[in-house]
């Protein structure tokens, strides 16, 4: 039904599993918006709304598609995944932070996705050291993954180790050619100094 075609038009958006990634994230919306109309109370549509909504920097209408979502699904661990995703973006770190781990006790299936936006969230916090060692964990599983290479490359950076942070933004180069720090200026952070910073020390790591 409407659900399920949500959830799937969003998943190939959010992985990069289509060349249209906006024209999915709005066949998403609608479908999503359809499945809530038609009375489902499973949260995947407003799970899917949240993630979506974040996306276009709707920060206010994601956040209250996170406290649905997570009423409705209380023992989902993707739907806390895209919480803390959200939250980080909106710069309630610590509540990242919390769903984050929360999600990867719940399940494994998705960790890695969960311990990257975890890292990023510590990152947020300033909590450098912390963000390192889980991106750094992430990165050991999969050593091309870019969300983990970039916010390694910022940690490692913010804590004055310019080799790892330069180590690192090499490796990103190479997993995504024509990396720019450019490309990452719709990064949907609310408050514009967490991005000016996370920017900032990809720049002081070598990202042009």
């Amino acid at each position: 039904g409407y659900t399920l075609a949500a959830l799937a038009n969003n998943w190939m958006a959010m992985f990069g599993a289509t060349d249209d990634i906006p024209g999915h994230y709005e066949l998403a919306e609608v479908q999503a918006n359809q499945s809530i109309e038609r009375g489902d109370v499973s949260g995947i549509a407003q799970t899917v709304l949240a993630h979506v909504r974040i996306q276009r920097h709707e920060w206010e209408g994601a956040l209250e598609a996170v406290r649905e979502a997570t009423n409705l699904r209380p023992s989902c661990d993707i739907t806390y995944g895209v919480a803390a995703s959200v939250m980080r973006y909106l710069g309630d770190w610590e509540a990242a932070v919390g769903y984050a781990d929360r999600a990867a006790r719940l399940s494994p299936l998705f960790a890695s996705w969960y311990r990257n936006v975890w890292a990023n969230a510590e990152f947020i916090g300033g909590n450098y050291a912390a963000a390192a060692d889980l991106a750094e964990g992430v990165v050991a599983e999969n050593e091309d993954d870019l969300e983990a290479l970039l916010t390694l490359a910022a940690a490692q950076s913010a804590l004055g180790r310019k080799r790892h942070a330069t180590a690192a933004v090499d490796h990103a180069r190479k997993s995504r050619p024509g990396l720019t720090t450019g490309s990452l200026a719709d990064l949907p952070y609310r408050d514009h100094e967490d991005l000016d910073r996370f920017i900032r020390e990809l720049k002081s790591a070598g990202l042009a």
